[in-house]
């Protein structure tokens, strides 16, 4: 299956909608791509990535999560 999830707790606060992007990288640093943009309701998310098109390999990702603050978290995803 070439679709993955990244799971993603994102506070309910009184039905607060968030801008989620997820933006993918080379180990070099270099930018893959924008996999997820779009405007979300808190609680439990899937961020959906597509892989299909992907080598196999480890990448790096940035998810920039925009609410009341900004928030950027930062993680490995590995395509296996």
């Amino acid at each position: 299956d070439h679709m993955a999830h990244l799971p993603v707790l994102l506070p309910e606060a009184d039905g607060q909608k968030y801008r989620v992007e997820l933006i993918l990288y080379d180990l070099n640093g270099r930018q893959i791509g924008n996999l997820f943009k779009a405007n979300v309701r808190g609680g439990h998310i899937k961020i959906p990535i597509d892989a299909l098109e992907m080598s196999e390999g480890v990448y790096l990702y940035r998810l920039l999560v925009e609410g009341n603050s900004r928030e950027v978290l930062s993680g490995k995803f590995i395509r296996k």
